[in-house]
């Protein structure tokens, strides 16, 4: 059996600043801000909520069924993918868009600050998998494109597949009606500390109120 597992495929550019973000920042002057930062520390990696959770589902052991979007430079991404044994024929690839890139500063206080540019995941689409429903027995919704993260909730629920909901930064591109179905239809919640602030604040919605909804948070 194999684990439906829809989220982004990016590429993470980290730059590091050896110093505090909050020292260059004048709160006074927060409407005319215009700051930049020596980074000395550059690295490229493979990320993406989607990739990232398929690879460690194979180191698991776990085989899961990525569906995902790339762009034209996506196909070195893909293939690294498909060397570690995980299934990318669901993974679609738009040549009119680059994969989706986040760059992020960190400072040595660990602060950050993240620029997401969605590439190729703005213009994807949920394909037609109900051919593969008896092989999926579990689904984790992740990060990407609100609209393709709403389409997977809808598709899961309708065609009875538990799944896992994260839906992490995207929590601010949802509606609260999408939230709501995406938590009382899942097996369970994933949020860290600041995004579940901001669901329960929105929905009205405790931890144990949460725990009558799902079944994990």
């Amino acid at each position: 059996m194999k684990i439906l597992v829809t989220g982004s495929t990016a590429y993470d550019v980290m730059l590091g600043y050896n110093g505090s973000f909050a020292d260059a920042i004048d709160p006074k002057a927060l409407s005319e801000l215009s700051v930049s930062f020596f980074s000395p520390h550059y690295a490229r990696h493979h990320g993406g909520t989607g990739a990232n959770i398929a690879w460690n589902l194979k180191l698991l052991g776990v085989d899961p069924l990525l569906v995902s979007t790339v762009g034209t430079d996506g196909g070195a991404y893909t293939a690294l993918l498909e060397e570690r044994g995980i299934a990318t024929e669901f993974v679609e690839k738009l040549d009119s868009h680059v994969t989706a890139t986040a760059i992020i500063g960190t400072d040595t206080g660990e602060r950050q600050i993240t620029f997401f540019h969605p590439g190729a995941d703005a213009d994807g689409s949920w394909p037609e998998i109900i051919d593969r429903r008896e092989e999926i027995s579990h689904a984790i919704i992740s990060p990407r494109n609100a609209v393709l993260m709403n389409e997977a909730v809808h598709w899961c629920a309708k065609n009875i597949v538990p799944y896992v909901f994260d839906p992490g930064q995207q929590v601010i591109s949802l509606s609260d009606d999408e939230l709501r179905f995406g938590i009382e239809n899942s097996a369970g919640l994933i949020a860290n500390e600041y995004e579940w602030g901001l669901i329960s604040e929105r929905l009205h919605m405790t931890e144990e109120n949460a725990l009558l909804k799902t079944p994990m948070v």
